[in-house]
């Protein structure tokens, strides 16, 4: 995206990457309830969790995850 920001100039593509990093804990902060590893996503057992439709529930899928 940082192509698209130069045509703004260097002063709106700098205002714009502070913004990102000083948000980066509040708008875009996202909290996990469990990690899945990718090797484990299609295990019976797996699949039952992330299956349930359970609100504010989520599952980070790590793909490189070590039992």
């Amino acid at each position: 995206m940082s192509w698209q920001l130069k045509k703004f100039g260097d002063e709106t593509e700098t205002r714009f990457h502070r913004r990102i990093v000083n948000e980066l804990k509040t708008t875009f902060h996202t909290e996990y309830g469990e990690e899945i590893g990718l090797a484990d996503l299609f295990r019976a057992k797996t699949i039952e969790l992330y299956r349930k439709s359970v609100s504010g529930r989520k599952f980070l899928v790590v793909p490189n995850a070590v039992e």
